[in-house]
């Protein structure tokens, strides 16, 4: 259980490559295998919602993290 706000968490862990997706998700870009516009698969099949006004946030972000790897 954690209470706090998920801002915060997205704040420390952003320069680790993790990267909100949603008002309810933060992911490490590391485990995605695909991102539509809706939706973002990981790794293990998982399906998160991807919200409509962080898409090319989280393509850019993407796009970056594949370069690193």
């Amino acid at each position: 259980t954690f209470f706090g706000a998920i801002s915060e968490v997205e704040n420390t862990l952003k320069d680790k490559g993790f990267e909100r997706i949603h008002k309810s998700f933060v992911v490490n870009l590391r485990y995605v295998s695909r991102i539509e516009q809706r939706k973002l698969t990981l790794d293990n099949g998982t399906e998160l919602p991807v919200s409509h006004h962080r898409y090319k946030d989280i393509m850019v972000s993407f796009m970056h993290a594949c370069v690193k790897s």
